[in-house]
């Protein structure tokens, strides 16, 4: 299914991971470059695809790969590269903040079982 008939209250269906080379070009290209992207939805295989266009925003910090978020458009002008930018900045000082807080709490936990334990 696309568009709005696909939207459901869990996640959506798909391979625990996608082959590289099944992916379209504009998705490969920002996985491959971890930056933002956005092109034509051409790949009618795809789920994304029943839009004009797509952005995908690569979800990585620090060398790890978390994933991608992947929008699908009715339009063309819908995003600019500029909105895109700031989306792909939003999502990687997210992604920053949320490390910083496990590591913030690994430190705490264990300054905490030091005290306890001397």
């Amino acid at each position: 299914q696309h568009g709005a008939k696909a939207l459901s209250d869990g996640p959506a269906v798909a391979p625990a991971a996608w082959d590289h080379e099944a992916l379209d070009a504009v998705t490969r290209e920002a996985w491959r470059d971890g930056r933002p992207s956005r092109g034509d939805a051409r790949a009618h295989a795809l789920p994304w695809s029943a839009g004009e266009s797509h952005a995908v925003i690569p979800l990585r910090v620090a060398g790890i790969e978390y994933g991608v978020v992947i929008a699908e458009f009715r339009t063309a002008r819908s995003v600019t590269d500029e909105r895109l930018a700031q989306a792909g900045d939003i999502a990687r000082s997210a992604l920053e903040l949320r490390d910083r807080l496990e590591q913030l709490e690994r430190r705490t936990l264990s300054d905490l079982r030091r005290e306890l334990a001397g």
